[in-house]
This record gives C-alpha cells, sequence and structure tokens, in this order.
C-alpha cells in the first residue's frame, strides 16, 4: 500500500497526500530529500519507475511524467510489487495532469492550494487496488479452487461421451482444471509464498476427493500423483504471484489515516 504520495515540479512538493497516520520517516527531513534530489531526478530519471529501498519496511518509488516535467513520489510498503506501482503511479499521473493541465501552463503552477481537490480522486485510486493476505483469504482461495474444479470435473463427465480419444483428452483436461484451480486458490490467498501453500492443501483435497467420489480412478492416480502434487503447487504460486502483480498490500486498521 502507498503510505504517503508526493508530486514535485522543479525539486519543490506542490501535492501531498498521506494514507497513513505516522511513519518512521521524518516528514520535514523527507521533504527536503525530495527538494534535493528533484532536479537530479529530472535529468536523471527519464520516465518509467525508480526505486531506493529505506530498510524500515518502507521504499520511495519515483514515476516521472515527461509531458509535464513532475515526479511522482511514493513511500510504499516494501513489499509491493515495482512493476504494479509503476502502473499506477502512471495512472495517478496521466489523471493528475488530465485535471489541472490548465493550472500546470499558468503561472500559479507551483500554488499547493490548486491541487488539494485531487485528494477526493487519489484516496479511489490507490484504496481499489487493496487485498488482505491473511488465512481467511487462504480458506476463500482454497474453496473458490474447489468449485472452479469439480464445475470443471463434471462439466467433463458430461463431455468424455462425445469427444475422440477421452484418456488422452482427460489427462490434458484434467491437468489444466488442477493447474488454474490451484491458480484461483493462489490468487485469492494473495501472494506467492501463501499461493503454493494452499496448492498443496488443494492437492490433498484432489486426492482424497477422488478417493471418496470416483475410487475406480485410483489406479491412474498413483501414476499421475507426483505430476499432480508439482501441477497444484506451481498453479498455486503462479496465482499468487499474479496477486502480488494486481494488487497491493493493505494498511493494517489502525494505522490508516481516516479522510
Amino acid at each position: 500500500m502507498i503510505h504517503h504520495l508526493f508530486v514535485i515540479d522543479h525539486g519543490v512538493s506542490v501535492y501531498t497526500h498521506d494514507f497513513i497516520k505516522e511513519s518512521a520517516l521524518d516528514p520535514q527531513l523527507l521533504s527536503g530529500f525530495l527538494a534535493a534530489i528533484g532536479s537530479f531526478a529530472q535529468e536523471t530519471f527519464k520516465t518509467g519507475l525508480q526505486t531506493i529501498n529505506i530498510h524500515n519496511g518502507e521504499k520511495l518509488n519515483f514515476y516521472v511524467d515527461p509531458s509535464h516535467g513532475l515526479i511522482f513520489c511514493a513511500v510504499s510498503n516494501e513489499k509491493d510489487s515495482n512493476r504494479l506501482l509503476e502502473k499506477l503511479l502512471g495512472k495517478i499521473a496521466t489523471e493528475f495532469t488530465a485535471a489541472f493541465g490548465g493550472v500546470l501552463k499558468s503561472p500559479a503552477r507551483s500554488d499547493m492550494s490548486r491541487y488539494k481537490p485531487f485528494d477526493e480522486r487519489i484516496g479511489a485510486l490507490v484504496k481499489r487496488k487493496e487485498k488482505k493476505r491473511n488465512m481467511a483469504t487462504m480458506v476463500q482461495g482454497i474453496l473458490l479452487g474447489s468449485l472452479f474444479f469439480f464445475a470443471s470435473f463434471f462439466g467433463f463427465v458430461l463431455l468424455i461421451k462425445i469427444i475422440p480419444y477421452p484418456e488422452l483428452t482427460a489427462t490434458y483436461y484434467l491437468t489444466a482444471a488442477l493447474f488454474f484451480s490451484s491458480a484461483i486458490s493462489g490468487f485469492c490467498a494473495g501472494n506467492p509464498s501463501m499461493g503454493w501453500k494452499n496448492g498443496i492443501v488443494f492437492f490433498i483435497l484432489f486426492i482424497v476427493g477422488i478417493l471418496v467420489l470416483v475410487p475406480q480412478f485410483i489406479p491412474f492416480l498413483y501414476m499421475f500423483l507426483p505430476f499432480s502434487f508439482i501441477v497444484c503447487a506451481a498453479g498455486g504460486f503462479w496465482g499468487g504471484l499474479r496477486c502480488d502483480l494486481a494488487k497491493l498490500y493493505p494498511l493494517p486498521k489502525s494505522e490508516v489515516k481516516k479522510e
């Protein structure tokens, strides 16, 4: 989650927004630091995202808008994906410059009060990208993944009589169903570490389901047991990775600043 956002114009912060009540960063020192590197960043960070790790659980991300010469700086959680932050800061930059294009071309460009209306928009842009990662999301992922797999499985049972080469098709179909079911489970869980763990749980549930619901598949199960395990773990990891690339880590409720 982004903790603080700064918009820097020629070394001067013209817009700031805080999402967190407190930070280990001294706001005065940070403002001076940003002003000092503003001109340097304007020349060095031509476009895209640049990152500076702060080593206290936070990092600084700089995104340069070349069309107006503005630098968008976010203090964010070190776990947040740089690729996601680049897209998000790029979207923020686009909306900011679209909303204040006239101001940026006027003598009032450095008037901080002109940009305060953006507070109403910035909250929605950032909070829409939040996602919790906890035991509840892991359980939710397992349930959704299981529903997807069983829907896929029963759909396959209905089609098995009309498709050619049913044995070969079943292998490919069930492998794909296992992978994407585990991926859904991993995405809901929230990150790669939680995702592959969900994949393993999902694999265990898959084995139990086969033993209880379709015991006639048990002879084939032994042959594909190691492969199925790898598919489930890989699917869960991939799903968790996709979540990390799509969603920010949320702030603890105790640290959220009331708007």
